[in-house]
């Protein structure tokens, strides 16, 4: 199978699960006549060995929201920071590799972890590809905001305007489209001028520290005998001056970084997606996530309000209502770490907070991180989010 066919395959495969997913996730037709619209994502597992490259799906996730910084002072973990699809699928296969992690533990098998010692190794017979509806938010996405018709949702301003900034002293950082014309430049999740300000960053900008730090969270990087990376990024219809824009962001950028870059191979399918964003649609309020727990063939699927799940909002400073956390968010996967490593006292014993299990348990990650995104930025001092801490409780 040549590439090109196994992007059509894998693309044609992620749209049958999208059809499968319940409507109550999925855009609708609003009473006003409106169209809704959303950005479809997936991590697949590609069988290397086999000659027709079988893959499996791991985890299918739509979503183009994110939660306001102001929002998160009563999450204690419960809520989902960022709800665009390529994100949550990323989370996806981490609520994946815990489960695995799990089973094995128990001492069933897996289909694609393997024991070593106390930790795990990821099986190299699979390969990894991030399918994405469309190119994703921020760098790798400017120039074709650039060339769009869709001139409402494009702000261009010189560079002595403070109003692109998140902050003003901090110009390497631009709040979601604003100045359009800048290239290179690490962005916030995009929103309507008059939104909350949200300071998750572009995913673009996520992606490319992914290449670096590898697409493990904390919990899982912490299991790893070695960090598992992307292989292909797979996105329907990439143009040239698309691909372009993608070695940018996801080359260019990097290529002074200290640590190794493990850079990924974009593949084009030529099927587009049915409820992609397009002009005269809105972007759809709902996130959608599926799983599929191979070690014993099921699934869940959760839809995903205002980063909690669907249902289980409160407006306001009211507290957040009791089981309102999704399967993806840091408090979900904090309890399925602890049932992991519920036997190793020497670890579960030293763990009080989420902030301080990363702080102590991550160091070799957190320095890669922290050199990623100083070279993102330039130098200057990354703009960090709400710190979500909470408890063992």
């Amino acid at each position: 199978m040549t590439q090109y066919e196994l992007a059509n395959s894998i693309t044609e495969q992620v749209y049958i699960e999208y059809d499968k997913l319940k409507p109550t996730g999925k855009p609708r037709d609003k009473s006003n006549g409106i169209k809704e619209c959303t950005v479809l994502a997936a991590i697949v597992a590609i069988d290397k060995h086999h000659a027709n490259n079988t893959f499996d799906i791991i985890t299918i996730t739509t979503g183009v929201k994110a939660t306001p910084d102001s929002d998160l002072a009563r999450s204690s973990g419960k809520m989902l920071h960022d709800c665009h699809a390529e994100i949550l699928a990323i989370r996806g296969f981490n609520a994946i590799l815990l489960d695995e992690m799990i089973h094995l533990k128990k001492g069933d098998t897996s289909k694609y972890l393997m024991s070593s010692g106390d930790k795990f190794r990821w099986n190299d017979k699979w390969s990894l590809a991030l399918f994405i509806s469309r190119l994703p938010c921020g760098d790798a996405s400017m120039d074709s905001i650039d060339s769009s018709t869709d001139e409402d949702k494009l702000i261009n301003m010189s560079d002595d305007d403070p109003y692109q900034y998140i902050l003003p002293d901090h110009k390497e950082t631009l709040r979601g489209r604003f100045n359009f014309k800048k290239k290179g430049y690490v962005r916030t999740k995009p929103g309507r001028q008059d939104s909350k300000i949200t300071l998750s960053k572009s995913c673009s900008d996520k992606i490319c520290i992914r290449q670096v730090i590898s697409i493990n969270n904390a919990f899982t990087y912490n299991m790893m005998k070695e960090p598992i990376y992307l292989d292909y990024m797979i996105i329907p219809n990439v143009d040239s001056k698309s691909r372009s824009s993608l070695k940018r962001c996801f080359e260019d950028r990097i290529k002074d970084c200290p640590y190794p870059v493990h850079t990924f191979q974009i593949l084009s399918s030529d099927k587009p997606f049915q409820d992609d964003i397009v002009k005269g649609k809105e972007p759809s309020p709902l996130s959608v996530i599926k799983v599929f727990y191979r070690s014993n063939n099921s699934t869940l699927e959760q839809v995903v309000l205002n980063g909690v799940k669907n249902g289980s909002y409160t407006k306001g400073k009211k507290p957040l209502r009791k089981n309102c956390e999704p399967i993806l968010s840091r408090y979900a996967l904090w309890k399925k770490y602890l049932q992991l490593i519920s036997q190793n006292t020497l670890v579960y014993d030293k763990i009080t907070t989420y902030e301080k299990f990363k702080r102590d348990f991550n160091r070799d990650r957190n320095e890669m991180i922290i050199s990623v995104k100083k070279m993102l930025v330039k130098g200057e001092d990354w703009i960090s989010t709400y710190k979500d801490d909470f408890g063992l409780d």
